[in-house]
């Protein structure tokens, strides 16, 4: 009895006559042959219906993305075969542009935290290393938003100072503490706010 190595919720029929194709269906190896990875990376949607639905509601780390199909897409594998099947997998799925890239991710996350619920240049990295972002990528990433003059953490202090200007100074430090700005940087903020 021929024992599969994949074990899915719903399979297509499609998938188990490409499974049954393949060389030794005893023995997958993902590392050497990319032919399953790019399989699964075309008919991701049959194997997880709900994929699409993950990716429309933002953009996402690969960390997300990866946890997300582990969650629901179990390969079965071996214990080493199954970090190097996703590894393959999601290198395909940003080479087709089906996710989006680090680079993208970061930079999407570091804008909606702007306009959305500021935050410093400390908290920014550290939700981002939540994230599973590499912190190479995320300084690079941050300098080149900062040089193009997308970023800065005073104008970030300075939204959230709009946000709870009505509810006193105090509020307000608490907030700028909560959300990790220095006080060098809220300092700057009241000496600006009071020179106008």
């Amino acid at each position: 009895m021929v024992r599969n190595k994949l074990h899915l919720f719903s399979p297509s029929f499609e998938f188990l006559v490409y499974l049954r194709s393949l060389d030794e269906p005893q023995e997958l190896r993902f590392d050497s042959d990319k032919r399953m990875v790019i399989y699964l990376a075309n008919n991701l949607e049959t194997v997880v219906p709900s994929f699409r639905r993950f990716l429309s509601l933002r953009l996402h780390s690969r960390r997300e993305v990866k946890n997300y199909l582990k969650k629901k897409f179990r390969p079965g594998l071996i214990k080493g075969e199954e970090e190097a099947f996703f590894q393959l997998l999601l290198d395909y799925l940003v080479e087709e542009k089906i996710t989006n890239s680090e680079e993208e991710f970061v930079a999407f996350w570091v804008r909606s935290r702007l306009h959305n619920t500021p935050r410093s240049l400390y908290g920014l990295k550290y939700e981002l290393s939540q994230k599973g972002v590499n912190p190479k990528i995320v300084d690079k990433v941050i300098e080149e938003l900062m040089a193009a003059g997308e970023y800065d953490e005073l104008t970030a202090l300075e939204r959230l100072y709009q946000r709870y200007r009505r509810k006193g100074k105090e509020k307000f430090y608490q907030a700028a503490r909560r959300h990790r700005f220095s006080w060098e940087t809220i300092k700057k903020l009241d000496q600006k706010l009071s020179s106008l």
